[in-house]
């Protein structure tokens, strides 16, 4: 549609200046002149649309390839987000357990100096064997804590390993506490 109307304004271009020149006759010759001009407008024009649609597919290569990038890094902060999601529920769910068994150790600590009154006022057999049993449960909680204490110190990520220790060891607990 474009090319029509250069043809035609080139055509009316030659006419104009045939009117202006005079009254002079338009020749063939005229017409071929104004019949290149118009060619090498269209060609210009061809070049243009060309060189416009190349323009556009490299800005279009360049548009994907950022978006594409954008996307990765999106990703990528998504995948750290999770991970970093994951070692905070992990985090939290050790602090849980350390504080359970803490709190369980308290009650330890409460049941060995209840021991400790019965034995200062027991006879001496009954003395020895409470002191004995003291003596064992004391061993079984410092097991317990120590355990405890890797526990507390490990990675988020290894506190799943250590808990089936420290599990064991408040089973031993519970069964020398209850050896009375």
């Amino acid at each position: 549609m474009t090319t029509k109307y250069l043809w035609i304004g080139s055509v009316a271009l030659v006419a104009a200046l045939g009117l202006s020149l005079g009254c002079e006759r338009t020749t063939q010759e005229d017409v071929s002149d104004a019949q290149q001009a118009v060619q090498e407008e269209q060609q210009e024009t061809a070049e243009a649309r060309q060189e416009a649609q190349e323009t556009i597919a490299e800005a279009d290569t360049e548009a994907r390839r950022e978006a594409a990038e954008n996307v990765r890094q999106e990703e990528q902060d998504t995948v750290e987000a999770q991970k970093e999601l994951q070692e905070t529920k992990q985090e939290f769910n050790r602090d849980e357990y350390v504080a359970s068994v803490e709190r369980r150790l308290e009650e330890t600590d409460r049941r060995i100096e209840d021991l400790q009154k019965q034995a200062d006022n027991a006879r001496d057999a009954e003395r020895e064997a409470l002191e004995r049993h003291i003596e064992n449960i004391q061993e079984q909680r410092d097991i317990v804590q120590n355990r405890l204490d890797e526990l507390e110190s490990a990675e988020a990520e290894d506190w799943q390993r250590l808990k089936a220790d420290v599990d064991s060891a408040l089973a031993q607990l519970q069964k020398t506490e209850s050896g009375v």
